[in-house]
């Protein structure tokens, strides 16, 4: 309705001495469409989430609907064919409630305070069996792979329900730099699982400090279990592969030491080495209490280089102010 409304309203002030306006609308909609419905069988394009423009689309339809209702009624020539607008206003109703009744049989936009019992048993987890030394790389999914969580980005909750530094998140974070570090669906930092070779998956494993894995999809899960010796299955929760790494943790890449982290800070203690190197990004305004000397250091193909301290004490602090 809101199409058909939109693209009569939009023809109407092309037609009209309001022509530019209506040119401007009619290209904006257009491009928008096109992106919306047919941007993802473009394979660049995928990655956008083309979906996404039909919010844009549909405020510049509600531009050109809102014209032509005002048109309708202002006009006595409209308003002499006395069955349009009640036709308009008849089609409205019947687009609502079917909308409404397609959503409620769906079950899909259903408000919930409690997840399932299968999903708390993967949060349990997570709480009670992953390394506090490590970080977790959990595998997300969204509507490309049906959403396996019971509909929700359970990765939104896990740090805080848990309290657990997390590799991964909703994939919906796409166009963000540092969303790099993350893994959905069969893609590991923006990559094909299968492609990247057994020296690859556990030097990333190294750099992240991965001391546990949560994944479902059958090719991450087939291709993790097939680097000799780097998971081992500690239990299933359907689909749901929860997996311990064997490798020794250390949020440091170079030097020794041990690190707390919370809210914009690191204090790391018991520091040994001229220079080190920390397995967390480095951030514009980073300062160190003692004052330290603070360098960002590339590592690989992360877009965002990893923190370097020269010369440290025994223990500092590192934070951003706010």
């Amino acid at each position: 309705m809101l199409l058909l409304l939109g693209s009569w309203g939009t023809w109407k002030l092309v037609r009209s001495e309001n022509r530019t306006v209506g040119v401007m609308l009619a290209s904006a909609s257009l491009v928008l469409f096109l992106l919306a419905y047919l941007g993802s069988l473009i394979p660049f394009m995928k990655s956008w989430q083309p979906l996404r423009f039909k919010v844009p689309l549909d405020l510049f339809l509600a531009l050109g609907a809102s014209y032509i209702t005002a048109y309708g009624l202002v006009w006595r020539s409209l308003m002499s064919r006395a069955f349009i607008i009640p036709t308009v206003a008849a089609c409205g109703v019947l687009a609502f409630l079917f909308n409404l009744f397609a959503t409620e049989t769906r079950g899909t936009m259903l408000l919930r305070t409690e997840i399932r019992p299968e999903l708390n048993a993967i949060v349990e987890w997570i709480k009670r069996e992953t390394p506090a030394e490590g970080r977790l790389l959990f595998e997300e999914s969204g509507d490309e792979t049906g959403f396996v969580y019971d509909g929700m980005y359970l990765s939104s909750f896990i740090p805080y329900w848990t309290h657990r530094e997390l590799i991964g998140g909703p994939i919906n974070l796409y166009n963000d730099r540092h969303h790099f570090a993350e893994f959905h669906s069969g893609k590991l930092l923006k990559k094909e699982i299968q492609t990247l070779t057994d020296d690859a998956i556990r030097n990333y494993f190294r750099l992240y400090n991965i001391g546990a894995v949560v994944a479902f999809h059958p090719d991450s899960i087939q291709r993790l279990q097939s680097v000799p010796g780097l998971v081992t299955l500690d239990r299933r929760v359907g689909p749901v592969h929860l997996m311990r790494v064997n490798q020794p943790l250390s949020w440091f890449l170079q030097g020794e030491g041990k690190v707390k982290a919370s809210l914009n800070r690191l204090e790391a203690s018991e520091v040994k080495g001229n220079e080190v190197i920390l397995k967390y990004h480095w951030a514009e305004g980073l300062i160190g209490t003692p004052v330290v000397k603070i360098v960002p250091v590339k590592i690989g193909d992360d877009p965002i280089p990893f923190i370097k301290v020269i010369d440290p004490p025994a223990a500092f602090e590192l934070r951003i102010p706010r």
